[in-house]
C-alpha cells in the first residue's frame, strides 16, 4: 500500500519495476534511502524488512506508520470508533469558534435569495476577527 499522493521525487510509478529489481538481489534488510513516501518500501516490505532514510521530517512519520505496527491496519469501524471523540470534540470547538459565520451562513441559506448568499459572497466576516 503507497500513499496515492502527488509529491516531488515519489517513485510510486517505478515502485513497482524496483521491488522486482530488488527481489533478484541478496536477502536481508532494505535500506530505502531517501524514502520520502515510502513508495519502494511499501513495495518490497512483503517480502523484506525495510529500513528507511530521509533528510525530510515527515518522511520518518510516513515510515513509522507503515512499517513499525505489531499489528495489522485498523478496519474502518475501528479507526471511526477511534477517532469519532477527537473528531466530535474538535467540531463543537470549530462551530463554537466560527458561531457568528455559521449563524450568518444560516440565514443566507435560509432566506433563500441569492442576493443574500452573494452579499455572504463578497462580504465575507473577517476571520482575522473570528480567530482571535
Amino acid at each position: 500500500m503507497t500513499l496515492d499522493v502527488s509529491y516531488m521525487g515519489t517513485k510510486r510509478v517505478i515502485a513497482p519495476k524496483v521491488a522486482a529489481v530488488i527481489q533478484n538481489g541478496p536477502p536481508g534488510p532494505l535500506l530505502d534511502l531517501f524514502s520520502g513516501i515510502c513508495a519502494v518500501g511499501s513495495a518490497v516490505a512483503p517480502s523484506r524488512q525495510v529500513w528507511s532514510n530521509d533528510i525530510q521530517n515527515f518522511a520518518s512519520t510516513v515510515a513509522k506508520a507503515f512499517f513499525t505496527s505489531p499489528n495489522l491496519p485498523l478496519h474502518f469501524d475501528d479507526a471511526a470508533r477511534a477517532a469519532r471523540q477527537p473528531y466530535l470534540k474538535n467540531r463543537v470547538a470549530l462551530e463554537t469558534r466560527f458561531a457568528r459565520a455559521l449563524r450568518r451562513e444560516d440565514d443566507a441559506l435560509n432566506i433563500r435569495e441569492l442576493g443574500h448568499l452573494t452579499a455572504l459572497e463578497r462580504f465575507p466576516i473577517n476571520l482575522v476577527h473570528t480567530l482571535s
